[in-house]
């Protein structure tokens, strides 16, 4: 998910990869983003 989150990847690449519907894939990133809001890689 992380290549989603830093913007190098879409839903569909990542999606594509592991099998996985891009609405799945969409919906945990979002869910990443709501338990750790504002942090980036830089920050953790």
């Amino acid at each position: 998910m992380r290549s989603v989150v830093e913007g190098r990847r879409t839903y569909a690449e990542v999606a594509r990869d592991f099998g996985l519907v891009a609405e799945t894939v969409r919906n945990w990133v979002i869910a990443e983003k709501k338990r750790n809001p504002g942090q980036t890689d830089e920050t953790r």
